[in-house]
């Protein structure tokens, strides 16, 4: 088992698979398509490199979140719906994620844990696909590499990803 250790920003304990970026990622393109009606946890962005993947359930790891001031609505919205992920590994946390964070615990009761981790990257670190438990309070991440064979049958097909 891995560990990093970073800053908790909002409390609570999960553990899941990590779904890992490069790219910075804009909420309201990612989760703001009609598309997201019907699968809502699904990023819908082309020019993103996790277009078509679903993070409802998982733990999304990225460097930061950029974009439109409704970004904190989106996230707020998903972390409601129990359809977005389930825990937030970023490396550089700023107004447009804190503001959803904090809007979804004050109108709706209910948060995600999301750690920020700058050194080492965690984008860098953690592979995609391996299995995260990360803790809001403390701001421990712990994770395992995945076994290529289950992380190749669990990847989706690049052909069918949804665009």
């Amino acid at each position: 088992m891995l560990k990093l250790e970073g800053r908790g920003l909002s409390k609570g304990i999960a553990c899941g698979t990590a779904v890992v970026s490069q790219m910075p990622l804009n909420v309201v393109a990612a989760f703001g398509k009609p598309g997201n009606l019907l699968r809502p946890g699904v990023i819908r962005d082309r020019r993103h490199e996790l277009n078509g993947r679903n993070t409802a359930g998982h733990i999304l790891v990225i460097p930061a979140c950029v974009g439109s001031t409704y970004a904190g609505i989106f996230l707020m919205v998903l972390i409601k719906m129990k359809m977005g992920p389930i825990a937030i590994i970023v490396r550089e946390v700023e107004p447009l994620l804190a503001s959803g964070l904090a809007l979804a615990e004050i109108w709706t009761g209910r948060s995600i844990p999301v750690i920020e981790c700058q050194d080492p990257d965690p984008c860098v670190t953690i592979p995609d696909g391996a299995h995260v438990r990360v803790d809001g309070s403390t701001g421990l991440i712990s994770f395992e590499r995945p076994d290529p064979v289950r992380l190749e049958q669990r990847m989706p097909n690049p052909r069918s990803v949804i665009s």
